[in-house]
């Protein structure tokens, strides 16, 4: 006999109630940032992680020789900077704000402890 239970697909952004939820168990900060802002630059310490409630981020990467280019664009519900929770020291690339955003910032420490508490 084969089971047929049912799976659920949700899509990546958080609903409301699981942001507000995540808000308190992490204790992440809201933060406004301008279109064009870096959130965080290639090679900086990667020491925390960023929920973008509103807006998009631009992915940029430089490689050894000097040349550029933008590699992807986060929108809502998405995450940047995420490669710190698997112990990588330090961003492999550039985050800038897109468009205008709204973002929660944690630290990897915040976020992995949360993570734990909240399914």
């Amino acid at each position: 006999m084969q089971n047929h239970s049912k799976v659920s697909v949700r899509p990546s952004a958080l609903s409301r109630e699981e942001l507000r939820i995540f808000e308190k168990e992490s204790g992440a900060a809201r933060q406004n940032v301008p279109a064009k802002t870096q959130i965080f630059g290639q090679g900086q310490a990667a020491d925390a992680i960023s929920y973008i409630i509103k807006g998009k981020a631009q992915i940029t990467v430089v490689s050894k020789q000097g040349r550029g280019g933008m590699v992807g664009l986060v929108s809502e519900g998405g995450f940047v900077g995420e490669a710190c929770l698997t112990g990588q020291p330090f961003h492999l690339d550039t985050a800038t704000a897109f468009t205008d955003c709204i973002m929660l910032q944690i630290s990897v420490k915040r976020m992995l402890a949360a993570s734990k508490r909240t399914p």
